[in-house]
């Protein structure tokens, strides 16, 4: 979701069960998932912009510490810094500071950790070029418009990319390429892929969804055990490949030797989204259907598919 701010447009990032605002132009760059803290990295055309840490540890927040480990960085960027500022007008649990560098850079450090709580995170925010002003009137914007998503189903939004899925269903691996996204989920094993193509209307020139993305399942060398195949009434089939005929070692492994396939195409941004379930028993369907918000592309793609030999959908709104 877009808004406009007095320093442009914005748009909301979300991952792992919390939001926030950024700049428009502000798309992620790099992640990393851990068992103590986790990490996102988003970068402008220009350069690095933000650095985001978080924790959840099974029990709470040590705050003494995370403090410490907030003060003491602050510390050290203030005996290098020509000019240190706390920025004001936060909102509570977050805390901040400010720094004008030598070389004209402006840097701003922030901490959002509450007493008992069981989520807390350390930012860093980068700028050149820029008064000090900016700077704080963006840690004000971020911190204002930070979420916690506590519920069953999470978003996770950046690029052009909008879903919503069951937390239960951890996300393990990422391609991000011009054109082409690629999503992957699990959970107890079994998988979810999700692509996110643009241009579909060039893609579907000489074709329908269906004969589109059952040609390029069945070239993807992620999913080894089944060739994928289009049905009359526009939903995708999978079947057993013929080389594979007890499954693929992979599958074997997993023990998940089944599959969904679907699409949805979305005319708003021109694009198709393609899914495929690999699962073992159909109380795995279920829990992948209890898992979708029902509304957003992802589940226009696969919902249908998990309910049943149905087609996927065209999404207009």
């Amino acid at each position: 979701m877009k808004a406009e701010t007095n320093d442009g447009p914005v748009r909301r990032f979300a991952w792992d069960g919390f939001s926030f605002p950024v700049p428009e132009d502000w798309d992620l760059s790099e992640y990393f998932f851990g068992r103590g803290f986790s990490s996102v990295k988003m970068e402008d055309p220009v350069a690095l912009r933000l650095e985001l840490e978080w924790t959840r540890p099974a029990k709470r927040v040590d705050l003494a510490g995370l403090n410490e480990r907030y003060l003491k960085g602050a510390r050290r960027l203030g005996e290098t810094a020509e000019e240190a500022a706390t920025v004001n007008g936060l909102p509570a649990p977050w805390m901040g500071s400010r720094y004008a560098m030598e070389d004209g850079r402006h840097l701003v450090t922030a901490c959002r950790a509450a007493s008992g709580a069981r989520f807390a995170c350390l930012l860093r925010l980068h700028f050149e070029g820029t008064g000090p002003r900016k700077p704080e009137r963006v840690l004000r914007m971020l911190a204002s418009g930070f979420a916690l998503h506590e519920e069953h189903i999470i978003p996770w939004e950046f690029y052009d990319m909008s879903l919503h899925l069951g937390r239960d269903f951890r996300l393990v691996s990422t391609k991000l390429e011009a054109g082409r996204k690629s999503l992957v989920f699990e959970w107890r094993l079994r998988r979810l892929f999700v692509w996110q193509f643009s241009l579909a209307n060039m893609l579907l020139k000489d074709g329908t969804p269906a004969d589109w993305g059952a040609d390029f399942l069945g070239k993807c060398k992620r999913i080894r055990g089944v060739t994928f195949q289009a049905r009359a009434d526009g939903s995708i089939a999978a079947r057993r490949h013929r080389r594979f005929p007890v499954g693929h070692y992979d599958e074997i492994g997993r023990m998940c030797l089944r599959y969904r396939a679907g699409w949805a195409r979305v005319e708003e941004k021109n694009a198709l989204v393609l899914a495929v379930y690999q699962y073992r028993s159909d109380a795995d369907l279920e829990k992948l259907a209890r898992s979708l918000d029902g509304r957003d592309d992802l589940s226009g793609a696969i919902l249908p598919a998990v309910r049943g030999r149905q087609p996927g959908r065209e999404v207009r709104d």
